[in-house]
């Protein structure tokens, strides 16, 4: 009798372990059966004007968008100090397809149309006046020319002033 329990009390004790064995089996473990496997979908022909797009994930750009994405840029350059990383990033947002630099020269008239005079520097000579001595930060156009950012610049003006 204490040999039927004890088997009795073994049988229970294994029962929740199997169950358990059961239950986290992932579906690597699951028998594979002989069955047939589902039918494959039908194929359908893609609606005309379908497939176009090479990647439709992939946002549509626009002149808009560069233009925004490009003054972000120059704004984070104008705060640089490595010189050889302002002119990399520089070189980089020039790239963009529907976006021109404003970068004038040093001795360019200045043109308040395309030019903010941030600075005002005395001239080396009379001939200078009203002329870029410097860029501080390039201005940008969009992609039909106008001016979306004025280039920063210091500007000659008569000495003493």
């Amino acid at each position: 009798m204490k040999t039927l329990w004890s088997s009795l009390v073994l049988l229970l004790a294994a029962v929740p372990t199997v169950l358990w064995r059961r239950r986290c089996r992932g579906p690597h473990q699951r028998p594979v059966s002989p069955a047939v496997p589902p039918p494959s979908p039908p194929v359908v022909p893609p609606a005309p004007g379908a497939g176009t797009d090479p990647d439709p994930v992939r946002p549509v750009r626009s002149p808009e968008l560069d233009a925004r994405v490009a003054a972000a840029v120059l704004d984070v350059v104008a705060a640089m100090t490595s010189v050889e990383l302002r002119r990399r990033l520089i070189e980089a947002v020039a790239l963009l397809p529907d976006i021109g630099l404003v970068d004038p020269a040093p001795g360019t008239v200045f043109d308040p149309e395309r030019h903010a005079w941030a600075e005002t520097r005395p001239a080396p000579e009379a001939v200078d006046r009203d002329t870029v001595a410097v860029t501080l930060s390039v201005g940008l156009t969009d992609h039909l020319g106008r001016v979306v950012r004025p280039a920063r610049v210091a500007v000659y003006d008569q000495e003493g002033e």
